[in-house]
């Protein structure tokens, strides 16, 4: 909703302006772009309200950081969050995206020696 309240003000901001235009030209047409603005922050204002979520999301983190035993965390909380690193992400000396596993063979190598013998 902050958006279509935004565009509305945007409108309103613009009202004066167009206002003093047409004076000067002696027209009224240039007036329908902020009217045109307001209907749509209207438009969004009534979209948000009628399908989007009252509530917004969480702005909690998903870890914690590992520290000196969580003494910035509210008493109660402290047992269970995990320590250090997310799940997930590896220390950059684990990773080692270049180094692949010998080639074990072909695939026929196991059946043919069992042929042999």
């Amino acid at each position: 909703m902050k958006h279509g309240g935004k565009i509305m003000f945007l409108s309103a901001f613009l009202f004066p302006i167009f206002f003093a235009f047409c004076l000067m030209i002696d027209a009224g047409e240039p007036m329908v772009i902020p009217f045109f603005v307001f209907l749509v922050g209207f438009a969004i204002m009534l979209y948000s309200r009628l399908f989007l979520d009252a509530t917004p999301p969480s702005q909690t983190p998903l870890w914690f950081p590992a520290t000196q035993n969580n003494q910035s965390l509210p008493q109660g909380t402290q047992a269970g969050l995990p320590q250090g690193s997310p799940a997930g992400f590896a220390t950059p000396s684990a990773i080692r995206t270049a180094e692949l596993a010998p080639p074990a063979g072909s695939v026929t190598d196991h059946t043919t020696k069992l042929l042999e013998k």
